[in-house]
């Protein structure tokens, strides 16, 4: 990344030491330009990068060069045993380097090269402390570095930021100073993290922790990463760490929960896995089930513990099982996708609502829209409907019944004593047909759809066991002898068939069960 252009200025009259200079490889990152001079002039003073010295009287470079050369000038002396005793061990101090005569041109290339490693290895050193304190100040989190005692050996600008102090200030100092931290704080390990770092130090890999320290803002909840530092042998020599303040995060997950909580829903945060990451205290209090049982499980799993099924005919009403109370209860759901800023799904937020009155109300008015009010059969209008709807599954057939001499009845003993035998024929009918459709037309009119029943024999025998209980009803129980009922068959022998026409041809086949004396069964052809 760097370049660096070394001037080589040697104050010498030894041609050799220039020519040696020159044999001398460099790295590709270093220039070197060389000027040998005999004598120090005015015009020559204070040049250069590296300066030899190799003149008599060592003690002229301090006096005439030094002070007036570039502060990141490198000096190298080359002299004798005898001119080397003059020097305080202060002089010799400012010689990067000492060459001791006499030279042979080995020793100069030995020690020339010597040198140069000493200053790239000094450059390669400053750019990796440049890599090092630019990349950890670029990063936002708090960055710090701890020998093995907690003593901040470096930390990056967000640290200074969190602490109010100067890096001057913070590297070198403990806790106590940084965090500014009484004893009985730090007696107590309160907002100190040694235990973590203890930690760290112990396990011999990277741990992550949740932190609360004392910050100039007040308490800051961290989540911290932090990693040993080892020496060449292994040993743990200190610690890294980066912090990541969460506090905000966490107030705003504080808040959301408060949020959930106050809503008059059951809520659940789902993953994208459908694992359930959250749930709100009227989920739990709804279903009987602790918070903390439900998160990590999977959505399917939770619904499997109540029993959620959908309703039938809708989309999104559930119904479920309260283990706790043994209640059933109906829910309507509503499962929405969480996006992130990239419009990536990362979850989902399902939301319940307690509809089981609401559910009762529509059953009770769907029920009393489409059922008799005096037997509970069901109406003229749900026929139509019902016939619709599975005639493209089942092929149909009908029994049209009509209660023979019905009006005697009503005449004789009043329209109660009629209604009464109304509903003990619609009764005698739910005995005989458990799993069919049975409709009351109105007056004494009934209908029976029997689903994938087309053989006219199996038919025909239905309607006559149907016509035999109902004349021994009549005759033995209700002491009514002049009722019985009159059949009449139709079947949907063809596929086009409208479901008016399917009725009319019951319809006919009972007008012809009547006009053939009552009491009786005709199959429409």
């Amino acid at each position: 990344m760097y370049q660096c252009q070394l001037d080589v200025v040697a104050y010498t009259k030894d041609s050799r030491l220039m020519k040696v200079f020159a044999q001398v490889p460099v790295g590709e990152r270093f220039h070197l330009t060389y000027q040998q001079y005999e004598q120090v002039t005015e015009s020559n003073k204070g040049i250069g990068d590296i300066i030899v010295w190799d003149l008599d009287e060592p003690r002229r470079i301090l006096d005439e060069l030094i002070a007036g050369c570039k502060e990141s000038a490198v000096f190298v002396l080359c002299a004798g045993t005898d001119d080397l005793q003059v020097l305080s061990q202060e002089q010799l101090e400012q010689f990067a380097y000492v060459m001791t005569k006499p030279l042979t041109m080995d020793l100069i290339y030995y020690h020339f090269k010597q040198l140069l490693d000493k200053i790239a290895l000094k450059k390669d050193l400053w750019l990796t402390q440049n890599y090092l304190e630019t990349t950890i100040d670029t990063i936002p989190d708090m960055v710090w570095f701890k020998d093995i005692n907690g003593v901040h050996l470096k930390v990056n600008d967000s640290f200074c930021k969190a602490v109010d102090k100067s890096k001057k200030q913070v590297e070198g100092r403990g806790h106590c100073y940084i965090w500014d931290l009484n004893m009985e704080e730090y007696e107590k390990g309160e907002f100190v993290c040694l235990e973590t770092d203890e930690i760290v130090q112990e396990k011999k890999e990277i741990c992550l922790f949740d932190e609360k320290v004392k910050c100039k803002d007040g308490m800051r909840l961290l989540k911290t990463y932090k990693a040993p530092i080892f020496s060449e042998s292994g040993e743990v020599l200190g610690t890294v760490g980066i912090a990541h303040d969460i506090t905000s995060l966490s107030n705003l997950y504080v808040e959301l929960k408060i949020l959930l909580d106050s809503l008059p829903f059951s809520v659940a945060m789902l993953d994208t896995n459908n694992i359930i990451q959250s749930a709100n205290t009227r989920l739990a209090r709804v279903f009987g089930v602790e918070k903390e049982k439900m998160t990590g499980t999977t959505f399917a799993e939770w619904g499997a513990v109540v029993a959620l099924t959908p309703v039938e005919n809708t989309e999104k009403r559930y119904r479920a099982h309260i283990p706790l109370t043994g209640e059933d209860i109906v829910l309507e759901m509503l499962k929405e996708k969480l996006i992130d800023v990239f419009d990536n799904t990362v979850g989902y937020l399902v939301m319940f609502r307690d509809i089981t009155l609401e559910q009762q109300v529509y059953e009770k008015n769907l029920l009393d829209a489409n059922t008799d009010y005096l037997t509970g059969l069901y109406n003229r209008r749900y026929l139509n409907e019902y016939i619709e709807k599975n005639r493209g599954k089942h092929c149909l057939s009908l029994l049209y019944l009509d209660v023979d001499n019905f009006k005697q009845v009503n005449d004789s003993y009043g329209h109660p004593i009629g209604d009464k035998v109304l509903v003990d024929i619609a009764n005698q009918l739910k005995k005989y047909f458990t799993d069919q459709k049975i409709f009351r037309l109105g007056g004494d009119e009934f209908l029976v759809v029997l689903p994938d029943k087309n053989d006219i024999d199996e038919i025909k025998k239905i309607a006559h066991e149907v016509r035999v209980i109902m004349e021994k009803r009549f005759k033995e129980d209700l002491n009514y002898p002049m009722l019985s009922v009159s059949i009449g068959v139709a079947r949907d022998t063809e596929a086009a068939i409208s479901p008016d026409d399917l009725l009319k041809r019951g319809d006919a086949a009972l007008y012809l069960a009547k006009q053939n004396g009552k009491n009786c069964i005709c199959v429409w052809n």
